[in-house]
């Protein structure tokens, strides 16, 4: 097994700071999407300049999908995640089954990491 340093991005700077500090990985994500959402000061665009930032270092990036939507955020989660899915990010940190077959469905190339929110 291989051990990896794994720390929040929260914004760019951040993420910026956590590589410096020896992370292997960030997870990163738009708030809409991820339960720190008072932590998290990203929007779509500013995750995909941290997954640039991260891959151009040699670094890996993890999104953030780990809330458990109401129906009414369905159709804004099933768009964002495809929108995501393009800024390949090296893994997804999900909780809820449903969220999880979104991305399965699209984008099945991407690994899914089960969230600590995640309950059985």
């Amino acid at each position: 097994m291989e051990l990896e340093l794994l720390l929040p991005g929260g914004n760019l700077e951040k993420t910026k700071i956590a590589f410096e500090y020896g992370a292997d990985a960030v997870y990163v994500g738009v708030p809409m999407l991820s339960l720190r959402a008072r932590e998290n000061q990203f929007d779509l665009d500013g995750v995909r300049e941290a997954t640039e930032f991260a891959h151009s270092i040699g670094k890996k990036i993890y999104f953030t999908v780990n809330i458990f939507p109401h129906n009414v955020k369905v159709d804004l989660l099933e768009n964002l995640i495809k929108k995501m899915a393009k800024l390949k990010p090296d893994a997804w940190i999900m909780a809820d089954p449903g969220v999880i077959a979104f991305a399965r469905e699209y984008a099945p190339e991407i690994p899914i990491h089960l969230s600590v929110q995640a309950n059985n």
